[in-house]
């Protein structure tokens, strides 16, 4: 998670990767859950701009994986499929 460890916290959870004919494979990650910290005003020093912050739970980035799946009637019967994994660290 990238913000104060006050706001924001890392929790695991599954997702269920399904694909029409083919049997449902969970897959574990994470997940960050927290506050955000924002304010919005009028510029102290240039009254014609207004400020603006916020600072939510946020991922560091993310990547692309291919997953196999078995597909019991399907020929192959492994068939790969795209997933997006978040990484927060």
């Amino acid at each position: 998670c990238h913000c104060s460890k006050e706001e924001c916290h890392l929790r695991p959870v599954i997702h269920v990767l399904k694909h029409a004919g083919c049997v449902p494979k969970p897959i574990p990650s994470f997940a960050c859950y927290g506050t955000c910290s924002s304010y919005v005003q009028v510029s102290g020093s240039k009254f014609w701009q207004v400020e603006r912050s916020c600072m939510c739970c946020q991922e560091m980035g993310e990547r692309e994986a291919s997953i196999a799946i078995f597909c019991p009637k399907q020929i192959p019967r492994f068939r790969k499929v795209r997933h997006i994994f978040l990484l927060i660290i």
